[in-house]
């Protein structure tokens, strides 16, 4: 709103102080502008030694290593400068993502040892511990079906036995 009323208000000349007409009177100095843009400027960033012109500067800070960024990985709130963002984003980052071992799934690094815990196919011993190792989603069928340690009815619990046998 402050931009409209800016450009609606009548502008004078800072000379004469005739009115001017914003449409024919007034227009870039491109000269200016060239010479603005050949000022010598530093870096911005802590540490940085680069200087340069004021046209380079967006050039520059696209690249430069000692820049404030934000962590790429998603969730991620940490910002750092670029030069170490590799390793921030590849090793550090709680959420780099990282694949479960067990079943191959995609996880953040922060989650994965919940996940492992709770995997359908980590690997665990039997619960009657006859030996056998097997994944964590068929530990019923293992117990159910072919656990030589599970414990059974008896064969004649048709009959009234209430017997538990291995």
């Amino acid at each position: 709103m402050a931009s409209q009323e800016s450009q609606q208000k009548e502008c004078s000349c800072p000379v004469d102080r005739e009115e001017l007409d914003r449409q024919k009177d007034i227009f870039p100095d491109k000269a200016t502008g060239r010479k603005i843009l050949s000022f010598t400027i530093k870096c911005s960033s802590d540490c940085c030694e680069w200087t340069g012109e004021l046209r380079e500067k967006e050039h520059h800070l696209a690249s430069c290593s000692f820049k404030i960024v934000s962590c790429t990985n998603e969730k991620c709130q940490v910002t750092i400068q670029r030069k170490e963002l590799e390793e921030h984003v590849t090793n550090s980052c709680q959420w780099r993502i990282v694949v479960c071992d067990h079943c191959n799934k995609s996880h953040p690094k922060c989650v994965i040892q919940d996940h492992v815990e709770k995997c359908e196919k980590k690997p665990v011993e039997c619960p009657n511990n006859c030996g056998e190792i097997i994944v964590q989603e068929e530990i019923a069928r293992h117990t159910n079906d072919s656990c030589p340690l599970s414990m059974v009815s008896c064969p004649h619990a048709q009959m009234g036995c209430n017997a538990k046998v291995i």
